[in-house]
């Protein structure tokens, strides 16, 4: 019975108005965002009540898959309505969580997930981002917050004790769209530390890869050993 119910909802979520997390950065206007999984016959039964079940926060319905761990609330296209930004993370990040086997999601990445009031509409899911989060599990995962800025908002990555480094994505929000507008990275070496500052022109989310730099410890190897000779 349980299993009929898991596919009857993935036969509803495929055909009806959902975000699929497999379309990724592609603007969409949907009140579902769904966690998609092809193979079902490689799923533990201990699973499916993650993956068939939904949950209300912030006017939409989440997967129970995802934990919201962090959001923001701010207006993201100048209609003076409160939109969101959600911080999702999938349970196979958290296994500890959870006793279900969570292998079949080979590739899990936090989503950033983009929440806009509409005035007769109500609340729907925009863009869902997935490049632009630490994808690393634990403690690993280096991720230190959301913040508003004057242009928009802004995330936040942190690492390191002796050899330390921080690394801060600025984006700018306009009526339909969201942007890289700067980055800045703080090398640190004990009470030693080097800044670089990088400003961009409307870049796209879609083009930015922070799990990349994060694996590179945000490239701060040259600064670090400049900071150790000193």
């Amino acid at each position: 019975m349980l299993k009929f119910l898991f596919l009857s909802l993935t036969y509803w979520a495929i055909y009806s108005n959902v975000f699929l997390e497999g379309n990724t950065g592609r603007p969409a206007i949907s009140d579902t965002l769904f966690f998609s999984h092809a193979e079902l016959s490689t799923v533990d039964r201990r699973c499916f009540q993650f993956l068939a079940g939904y949950r209300l926060n912030s006017g939409v319905f989440i997967s129970n898959y995802y934990s919201v761990i962090d959001s923001l609330s701010l207006d993201l296209n100048d209609d003076k309505l409160t939109d969101k930004v959600l911080v999702l993370e999938p349970r196979s990040l958290n296994p500890d969580a959870t006793t279900c086997d969570l292998s079949f999601d080979r590739n899990p990445k936090r989503l950033l997930v983009v929440v806009i009031n509409a005035p007769l509409a109500g609340a729907k899911i925009r863009e869902v981002y997935k490049s632009v989060l630490s994808d690393a599990g634990g403690v690993l995962s280096h991720y230190d917050g959301i913040h508003v800025t004057r242009n928009g908002f802004k995330v936040v990555h942190t690492a390191g004790a002796a050899y330390a480094w921080e690394y801060s994505m600025e984006f700018s929000t306009g009526k339909n769209r969201i942007t890289l507008r700067e980055i800045s990275k703080r090398c640190s070496y004990g009470d030693k530390s080097d800044s670089l500052l990088f400003r961009y022109h409307r870049l796209g989310l879609d083009k930015v890869n922070v799990p990349d730099t994060l694996s590179n410890q945000c490239n701060c190897d040259a600064i670090w050993s400049k900071l150790n000779s000193k």
